[in-house]
């Protein structure tokens, strides 16, 4: 029974996930060639972000600190999964993250132009000199007013119990901006959709954010390397707190 199951749950996915994505990323081509800034462009994404979800038949456990709907933030989340993305905008509509990418996923046909006119970043994470332009590049155009979604640990997470070490650049960018972070875990999202499948499993995703913290406009540049440590140890902490919650609910 649950074999059969799969089989349905998946012939719902991979179709969803593959017409969602032509028919949102082309709507927002479109719309971008009136209005880079149209409110419509974030409208849409939300509808791809949730039918993604939707079509998963994943159950998210979301408990989220308040966050100001006027400010903009850097969302630091971990990352387990291709799942986090559509589950971090799903839930977070209100602000809209603009997310950072490593530059490939944005040679993808169709879905890596809607990526760029919708305002994600993408970073040359195998080149620095590169990767430092695009962060340059991506503070400008945050500044503008947009929040952002970062993923310092920079690949998905194969470990279950210890985040990765996190990258530097992503506590350059946030530096620069001098906007709150807001930490943010997702445990599970590794088991509905492993890395290196195709096929989704599901089951219950648990995201956890926590109250903005002014670490980033606390520091200079000088002091990325302390406020990377910072921030790993803090959502390091917060990470095993979640994981041992749900290991003792699943008894």
């Amino acid at each position: 029974m649950y074999r059969v199951s799969y089989i349905l749950r998946n012939l719902i996915f991979i179709p969803t996930v593959i017409f969602s994505s032509i028919v949102c990323s082309s709507l927002v081509i479109i719309v971008s060639l009136f209005s880079k800034k149209s409110p419509l462009i974030k409208k849409i994404e939300y509808l791809w972000a949730r039918s993604i979800v939707w079509g998963s038949g994943i159950k998210i456990d979301a408990d989220l600190s308040p966050l100001d709907k006027d400010k903009c933030y850097v969302f630091v989340s971990n990352h387990l999964s291709h799942l986090d993305v559509p589950i971090i905008m799903s839930i977070f509509k209100g602000h809209a993250p603009r997310f950072v990418a490593k530059h490939t996923l944005f040679k993808i046909p169709l879905f890596g132009r809607g990526m760029l006119c919708a305002g994600h970043i993408p970073i040359h994470r195998d080149n620095m000199r590169k990767a430092l332009k695009d962060l340059n590049h991506a503070v400008e155009r945050l500044k503008q007013g947009e929040s952002v979604l970062l993923f310092p640990e920079g690949t998905r997470n194969t470990k279950s119990m210890n985040l990765q070490e996190f990258q530097t650049g992503a506590f350059i960018l946030a530096i620069k901006l001098g906007l709150e972070m807001v930490p943010v875990i997702i445990y599970g999202s590794n088991e509905c959709l492993p890395r290196g499948s195709i096929w989704v499993r599901p089951r219950k995703v648990y995201i956890r954010s926590f109250p903005p913290l002014s670490w980033p406009k606390e520091c200079n540049i000088k002091k990325r390397e302390e406020l990377k440590k910072r921030t790993r140890e803090y959502m390091q902490q917060k990470y095993l707190e979640l994981v041992k919650w749900v290991m003792k609910k699943r008894g």
